[in-house]
């Protein structure tokens, strides 16, 4: 599946918050094909993405840029956001049900998407982690496998 089109219906979900953050997503570069189901894909950057709108800086325009690399097995998928980050204690713990870093009252959420995107990714067959976007932000790296050639 073109994960292009994933990544379009992921944004038509979010167009409300889109609109109220003011925030922007831009691919740097053509997304691949993969192997996948595609209402769990939609769900994975549905999910990463409106992270990055529910967990911005204050101070900046909410900018997310989606992209991916080759791997040896497949692909890596990067969401970058220029947010408010994650503290590296707290890397691990958000993969976790119900883990929030930030109280209700400051931000809404249930604390399960990313662990929804965590067994998403792995049903995959691939891995998901997060990483600092210096100087701002995080980004949430997940892979995927190659579509199988014919």
């Amino acid at each position: 599946m073109a994960l292009e089109r994933v990544l379009d219906s992921a944004l038509a979900n979010l167009t409300a918050a889109l609109q109220e953050s003011g925030g922007h997503v831009l691919c740097d570069g053509s997304l691949p094909v993969v192997a996948g189901e595609v209402s769990m894909l939609v769900r994975v950057l549905q999910n990463l993405v409106g992270n990055a709108l529910k967990y911005r800086h204050p101070d900046r325009p909410v900018q997310v840029v989606v992209s991916a690399r080759p791997q040896t097995q497949g692909w890596e998928i990067r969401v970058a956001d220029n947010g408010i980050g994650v503290p590296g204690n707290a890397r691990e713990r958000i993969f976790q049900v119900f883990q929030r870093l930030h109280s209700n009252a400051t931000i809404s959420g249930t604390g399960i998407g990313l662990s929804i995107a965590k067994k998403i990714v792995e049903r995959h067959g691939g891995r998901i982690w997060v990483e600092d976007n210096h100087p701002h932000g995080t980004v949430f790296c997940f892979t995927l496998p190659a579509l199988p050639d014919i």
